[in-house]
Parts: C-alpha cells; structure tokens; sequence
C-alpha cells in the first residue's frame, strides 16, 4: 500500500510505470510529492517561503520529464532544477537592490539598501522617515526589499503610476532634507 506522503522518487517512478488509466492519478501524486521537496529545497536555500518559485520550478519540472536521463536519481535532478530556480530568484533581488541603492546614491545616502549608514545618512534618513506618512515609510521599505514599482502598486492596492509619482516625490524630499542638513550648521557642544 503506498503512503500518502510518498518520496519524489517513488512517486516518479509510480507515474512512469503506470498504464494510461492510473496516469492522472499518479500524475496528481507525482505533483504533491514534488511540491513538497520542492518547498523543502526553496526554504533550506533562502531560508523563506516562496510559492511561487516552487510553483514554477514544479511547473518547469513537469514539463521536461522527458529530459531527465536517469543518470543520478530523480531527486537529486530536481533538486539541481530548484536549486537553480532560487539562485536566479536571489539575483534578479540583488538587481533590483543595486538599482535601489544607485538611485540613493545619486543623493548621497550611501549603504541605505543594507541599512550600513554612516552618521550623517543614518541622521538624514532618521529626520526623513519622521516626517513621512505611514504609506510612504512602506513604500521605502518595499524599494529597501527590492520591490519593483509594479509589485508594490499591487501591494498598496495602487496603480503603478501612482507608485512611480510617491517615488519621485520621496526622492526629493530626500534630497531637500539632505541639502538642509548639509546648510544647516551643527552644534558645538561649548554653546
């Protein structure tokens, strides 16, 4: 009797033994055993849950059951295949970090996307983020996570051009605070 949480491998090898009546059925077994490895792979490699690169990584494995060769097991295919899937995930954030942090640069808030500020950026994002709104304050950290501007419109219920006007306006009430901060003279601590 085969259990009801059954590995990818005696899964898979159930789908290619079975006879064209039983395939849907296996099939259906095949994709809950692959979904869960697959979670299991994604969370050991980013440490979160991502549904959606397990969706698509099952997606991709599904669709190229043909390619696998049988030169190692079954699982060890699959997990190459998310493993692949997580790592391109963590680039295109990385990507999306590097853009972030070049248009902060640009107003010379250096290391604003690791959250490494030296005392004057860390003073000047401190005195920004007092004056904003709840929204705005949640718009820059959706940017400090790597959120496009289109995933954050769906985030906020908002359209993305909505997102890319708040963006712009937040930028410059950065620059102003800097440019304040920088006319503005510090205290001496003998007055």
């Amino acid at each position: 009797m085969p259990s009801s949480n059954p590995d990818v491998n005696e899964a898979f090898a159930a789908y290619k033994a079975s006879m064209d009546s039983t395939r849907p059925e296996q099939e259906s077994v095949l994709i809950k055993a692959l979904q869960n490895y697959a979670r299991k792979i994604v969370w050991l490699t980013l440490r979160e849950t991502r549904p959606e690169i397990v969706n698509e990584a099952v997606h991709y494995v599904l669709g190229h059951l043909d390619d696998f060769r049988g030169n190692s097991k079954f699982s060890t295919w699959v997990f190459a295949i998310v493993r692949r899937f997580c790592y391109g995930d963590l680039q295109r954030r990385t990507r999306r970090k590097e853009t972030l942090f070049s248009e902060f640069k640009d107003y010379e808030i250096d290391g604003l996307a690791t959250y490494e500020l030296d005392g004057d950026a860390k003073m000047t994002l401190d005195r920004l983020r007092r004056t904003l709104t709840n929204d705005e304050n949640r718009l820059i950290e959706f940017k400090l996570q790597g959120f496009t501007h289109a995933e954050i419109a769906q985030e906020l219920s908002a359209t993305t051009a909505t997102i890319d006007g708040r963006w712009r306006r937040l930028c410059e009430k950065l620059r102003q605070t800097q440019t304040s901060n920088k006319s503005t003279p510090r205290n001496n601590a003998n007055l």
